[in-house]
């Protein structure tokens, strides 16, 4: 049941028909109960029928009556005599000098659950989805609604008002608004992840971010928003909602009339709603009817209450993420001159591939060794000639390397020292109780990017470990020198190169790979 606050704590019941909000014993109520609000503090600024609540279909609305005295406003919007505006949940209302806080049960209806969205902002939400919905069809200055561009021209004794300085700053809005609709589109840029508080159950925390609205307005989240889903999700699932919105600030003192805001702050606004939101409005994230709600154990496939982020549409045109590629230099391994420089050449050989042909930038982070803090690595490159061990230390280390999603190619130079290398991988896979076998049909592997319908002779994998007997470092430059490969070689090894950058993207990052985030 609706209800109706005060800052002192008292509490006002909302009738399922509806209502007036007032002062006194009215007489004539059309049938409506009267809210009566004279005995609060300012409640004689309260006309005798001041506003009437009514519910239409799955919404509540606000009216301001025809003999309300003093002005009557939701949020920061000021409702005219005889309009009718929508009202939602947690809205600020002030009738005179009387303020109230209107709720509604999440449970009992309404599109809206949670946030405060202003009732200027409800009210032209439709025509922003007409308008959005026209970028499909007609393009971005159809949906943006753009006249012919116009901008000022100043002239030595020109006067300067609030209308000339309004229309030398739109016309950069609005160019910068069409640049980035029409070359980048709309979507998620990035961060935006909606995330269940393990510890707080019903509670939800979208994490910062940025994204582009289908009229072209940026919306920047700057920190993280928690939201209180209600205790039951209903059986029309729940949708987590960005909205673009601008609200005013920083006001200053007028010398006649009320102060005035000399700022106007663009954000973005996060709401529980039950609807498929429509654009310009962004989906962040779904939740199916569930009893609790949880983060998806997988995301490819989340289960009832599971928050799902498969329907999230991201920027086609962002800046491409980064693969740290760094090469690994073991004791015993071998000195640095004969096998990490055997292979640098080869290694930025496929760092150029992979940026090449694919849609994210790899980049050399160098030499590493075990001891130190690792820097953030997504492959790591180690070959070698000579046996070798590691101490617990070391194996922990590279355990840790493993549980963050990072990838170790492990190869064995050609040769009878090169034997004695693959060994020491085994052993080595065997206390970090890794089993490299292998590669089945449809292995990761082998659709990360390029698909093979087999993976090269002597490539073995098991969670992140691939172990390979290809020579894959040496065919990335071209073969040995004095046994050059063919093109086929090279090119087949450089592809597969870059699958096994992108398995370890998936690792870390397995929505982006399937292209369902940044």
């Amino acid at each position: 049941m609706p209800r109706l606050l005060t800052d002192t704590g008292d509490v006002f019941q909302v009738p399922a028909e509806g209502c007036l909000i007032g002062r006194g014993a009215e007489q004539d109520t059309g049938g409506l109960a009267l809210i009566d609000v004279g005995g609060l503090p300012s409640g004689r600024t309260v006309s005798r029928r001041h506003a009437r609540l009514r519910r239409a279909e799955d919404e509540w609305r606000l009216e301001m009556d025809g003999e309300a005295r003093n002005p009557v406003w939701i949020d920061d919007r000021q409702v005219l005599a005889g309009e009718e505006v929508p009202l939602l949940h947690e809205a600020r209302i002030r009738l005179g000098d009387v303020i109230l806080k209107f709720e509604v049960d999440p449970d009992a209806g309404g599109a809206l659950l949670q946030g405060s969205m202003t009732a200027h902002q409800v009210a032209t939400a439709a025509a922003e989805a007409a308008s959005a919905a026209r970028l499909e069809t007609d393009g971005a200055v159809a949906a943006m609604g753009l006249a012919p561009l116009r901008y000022v021209r100043p002239f030595r004794g020109m006067m300067i008002d609030e209308v000339v300085w309004g229309d030398a700053h739109e016309y950069h809005r609005a160019l910068a608004r069409l640049h980035v609709l029409s070359a980048h589109g709309w979507g998620i840029i990035e961060g935006l992840a909606v995330l269940a508080e393990p510890t707080e159950p019903g509670t939800i925390t979208v994490r910062p971010g940025a994204a582009v609205d289908a009229l072209g307005r940026v919306i920047i989240v700057s920190q993280a928003i928690r939201i209180q889903a209600p205790s039951a999700i209903p059986a029309s699932g729940l949708y987590v909602v960005l909205r673009w919105r601008e609200e005013p600030a920083e006001p200053q003192s007028a010398l006649a009339g009320p102060d005035e805001s000399t700022r106007m702050m663009e954000g973005g606004r996060i709401t529980l709603d039950r609807r498929t939101p429509a654009p310009p409005a962004i989906e962040l994230a779904r939740i199916a009817p569930g009893d609790r709600i949880a983060n998806a154990a997988d995301a490819f496939s989340p289960g009832a209450g599971e928050i799902d982020v498969r329907f999230r549409v991201w920027l086609p045109a962002r800046a491409p993420q980064p693969i740290p590629v760094a090469q690994l230099i073991l004791p015993g391994a071998g000195t640095l001159d004969k096998v990490a420089e055997r292979h640098q050449a080869g290694l930025r050989y496929l760092i150029r591939e992979i940026t090449r042909t694919s849609s994210y930038r790899a980049r050399w982070v160098g030499t590493v060794s075990l001891g130190g803090t690792l820097p953030p690595i997504s492959l790591l490159y180690l070959s070698g000639e000579e046996g070798f061990s590691l101490d617990s230390k070391a194996e922990d280390q590279l355990s840790t390397f493993f549980s963050t999603g990072g990838v170790l190619l492990a190869e064995g130079c050609e040769g009878q020292r090169g034997r004695e290398f693959n060994a020491a991988v085994q052993h080595l896979a065997s206390g970090l109780a890794r089993r490299p076998a292998a590669l089945a049909r449809d292995h990761p592997l082998l659709l990360a990017h390029h698909v093979f319908g087999e993976g090269p002779d002597g490539i073995a994998e098991d969670d992140g470990f691939i172990v390979s007997d290809a020579n894959l470092g040496c065919l990335w430059q071209g073969g040995e020198q004095e046994a050059p490969a063919t093109r086929e070689q090279i090119r087949t090894a450089l592809e597969f190169g870059v699958n096994i950058a992108l398995y370890g993207m998936r690792r870390q990052r397995p929505l982006e790979v399937a292209g369902l985030g940044p």
